[in-house]
């Protein structure tokens, strides 16, 4: 059905990305698709992935820079 899905998982805390990224796979294992991560771990960094690049999901739950 899917051939690619593009994922930017964005949070400060390594665990949580982890465990994001886990529940994604969990959840459309079904489908199996080929699943490709991105990782950002500041504000910074998930700004210039979605300058860049297209993704199909994304779970966004980092603070803002002060």
């Amino acid at each position: 059905m899917f051939s690619m899905i593009s994922v930017l998982v964005a949070d400060d805390d390594y665990e949580d990305r982890e465990l994001l990224k886990l529940e994604i796979q969990r959840a459309l294992c079904a489908l199996d698709p080929d699943i490709r991560f991105a990782e950002a771990v500041s504000v910074r960094k998930a700004k210039q992935f979605l300058t860049t690049s297209i993704f199909d999901l994304m779970t966004l739950d980092i603070e803002f820079d002060a």
